[in-house]
């Protein structure tokens, strides 16, 4: 299947944790790599890996305070002491990074960006045990980016053509995925104008998100569309 640049619309789903203004320190880290990172005394600061997740962080619990947040995928932690001390974390690519946290009184709470060398397998992320864990937006980003990797061994067949009034989308495969229901379809233009593609017009009830390859389709022209539901079954 080939690459799509997905345009994705969310209905009322946002990441609100992302949204908080810290300091940032950028770092970029080898497998295995050591960081040292400034961080606020007795106060929470945040780590996060830029293209992943954090899967575990150790730390001598005596001298850091840890606090995951699992919804997004970062860690909050609160030194405790004024001494150097390390956290380790573990990404969910398997990549490690120890980072020497270097307490400060007189600062204000810090984010530190760490960044993999090597990104995990989108596909390798559907296969959660525990899917009702999950945040409800979480699993709809993680069917989003692992759409290049789906196989159509693993599809349902899809029947019934879907319709905004002018483009039409043929049924092309389904995937059940994370507790929700994947379909593909393939819009097609069979006017002679060029046609915007609007995500909001092929919600209805029961869709949690709608995607596309292309905003706009000239005459004849086709692109695949995504529609993730809520599974009935």
């Amino acid at each position: 299947m080939k690459q799509t640049a997905v345009f994705l619309m969310l209905l009322g789903a946002t990441l609100c944790a992302e949204a908080k203004e810290m300091p940032k320190v950028q770092t970029q880290a080898k497998t295995d790599a050591s960081v040292l990172a400034p961080a606020a005394f007795k106060q929470p600061n945040r780590i996060y890996i830029e293209n992943g997740r954090i899967a575990k962080a150790v730390a001598d619990t005596q001298s850091i305070q840890l606090d995951p947040d699992k919804s997004t995928g970062s860690l909050y932690f609160i030194p405790l002491t004024k001494e150097q001390s390390s956290i380790f974390i573990i990404s969910e690519s398997g990549e490690t990074h120890a980072v020497t946290i270097s307490p400060k009184e007189r600062l204000i709470a810090q984010t530190i960006a760490l960044k993999d060398t090597k990104l995990p397998n989108p596909r390798s992320q559907l296969s959660s045990n525990d899917q009702s864990a999950l945040p409800y937006e979480e699993r709809v980003q993680r069917i989003l980016r692992a759409i290049p990797s789906l196989s159509h061994e693993h599809a349902e067949v899809l029947k019934g053509t879907i319709t905004d009034g002018y483009l039409i989308g043929n049924p092309v495969a389904a995937w059940r995925l994370l507790g929700l229901r994947l379909e593909r379809y393939h819009l097609m233009n069979q006017t002679q104008e060029t046609l915007q593609i609007r995500e909001a017009d092929f919600y209805r009830r029961g869709v949690v998100a709608v995607a596309t390859e292309s905003t706009s389709l000239k005459p004849k022209a086709s692109a695949d569309l995504w529609i993730i539901r809520e599974d009935a079954s």
